[in-house]
């Protein structure tokens, strides 16, 4: 469920372009074509684009879940009626010192178990009773534990009030269970803890996670929230060690639907997901101010969308890998302006720039250059045709409508 990465990124350029307007005379299109983008800030950028909440985490903690007992049998509707339809239960008692096990399932461990129906829905043979509960807890999922709050069960089910808590039972793969059983199935209320110290406590339903949990991964990330067939289903929140987090909606352990990501150094994502990737609209916004709204597609901004730079530079139009692709309308806040096409963040096709003071220049442009034929409209209105290469003046080809000798 996700890296994250942070810094001061923002997109900018120091290349030149020059157009002529007069016969040994050049002027410069724009004094710094402000809207190339340097290329190492364009990949820390793109990076923090694609950064999301890492699914692949949660699914090897779910592994671990299934392994516990190889027969996990598929979710009912029964589940999906537990997060919906939720009746309270007295909570377990509470423990300043975060013990792995509360007091009240500290007594489930001494002696032998006397509880209505033990021996009707206790474990098979393969699941062996031990002592106690080993302190397989990390030095950071200790830290982690401490500073949670207890875990709330408040989406209880009428059957919950007659199944009996068991354990701690051992599973083959040594990890350690506590908690409600029905018919030999983790069911009801549950803690489990594994032996790299990774911890989930929540609902169980037919021996898969399911309902609201919380697990604390082996490296001090949490995710808390609604599962479903031992995948995060529903609402939930994921939380990095580093303070990265992902809040939004869930489907078969991935964010799909609306989310929300915040990085610690201020950026942050809002909008939508699908299949753990962000896809469709979103607002990106980066710590140094810089903000995009518009599309995205499988992690990259694409599509539509409009990108505003923190000294008030704007660029509206259409994108492709991260990248300003095909018509667009870039603005400066002095008044300059060009609309037109892009290529790979450069201007390439057809496009007209204007200067606040009037002048214009209309033609071919190639790799973020003038290339091509192209008019130039002075401030007092008059019109040249000419033609362009690499930027550069090549000759005038028209005045006013009147072909120009050679030499003119």
């Amino acid at each position: 469920m996700g890296s994250c990465c942070g810094g001061q990124q923002g997109w900018c350029g120091d290349q030149k372009t020059q157009i002529n307007v007069g016969a040994g005379q050049q002027q410069e299109l724009d004094k710094k074509q402000d809207e190339q983008l340097d290329e190492n800030l364009v990949k820390e950028k793109a990076t923090k684009i694609q950064a999301h909440i890492r699914g692949h985490k949660a699914r090897e903690e779910v592994k671990k879940i299934k392994e516990s007992q190889k027969s996990s049998e598929q979710i009912s509707d029964n589940c999906i009626k537990q997060s919906s339809e939720p009746k309270k239960m007295e909570s377990h008692s509470q423990q300043e010192d975060k013990p792995i096990v509360t007091a009240k399932e500290a007594q489930y461990t001494k002696g032998p178990e006397q509880s209505a129906g033990a021996n009707q829905h206790a474990p098979n043979d393969r699941v062996r009773k031990i002592e106690k509960v080993p302190d397989f807890l990390t030095d950071r999922t200790r830290q982690v534990l401490e500073k949670l709050d207890d875990f709330v069960y408040d989406q209880d089910q009428e059957e919950y009030k007659d199944l009996p808590h068991l354990g701690p039972y051992e599973f083959e793969n040594g990890s350690v269970y506590i908690g409600q059983w029905k018919n030999g199935q983790r069911h009801g209320r549950g803690k489990q803890i594994w032996q790299d110290g990774s911890l989930y406590e929540g609902y169980w339903y037919q021996n898969v996670a399911c309902g609201k949990g919380r697990l604390i991964h082996s490296d001090g990330d949490i995710y808390e929230g609604e599962w479903r067939n031992d995948k995060a289903h529903g609402q939930g929140k994921y939380v990095h060690m580093d303070g990265a987090q992902y809040i939004g909606q869930w489907e078969d352990d991935r964010q799909n639907g609306e989310g929300q990501e915040i990085w610690p150094d201020g950026a942050s994502y809002q909008g939508q997901y699908k299949n753990g990737k962000k896809d469709g609209r979103g607002t990106f916004k980066w710590a140094d101010g810089s903000v995009y709204v518009g599309d995205f597609y499988q992690n990259n901004i694409q599509g539509q969308g409009e990108y505003s730079w923190e000294d008030g530079r704007k660029y509206v139009g259409e994108w492709k890998n991260n990248k300003m692709d095909g018509k667009g309308v870039f603005t400066w806040l002095d008044g300059r302006r060009y609309e037109g096409q892009y290529k790979d963040d450069k201007k390439h096709g057809y496009g007209e720039f204007k200067w606040p003071d009037g002048r214009v220049y209309k033609g071919d442009w190639s790799n973020g250059k003038q290339h091509g034929k192209g008019i130039y409209i002075g401030s007092s209105r008059a019109e040249k045709e000419g033609e362009w290469q690499d930027g550069k003046r090549v000759r005038w080809i028209r005045r006013g409508g009147q072909p120009i000798e050679e030499g003119n």
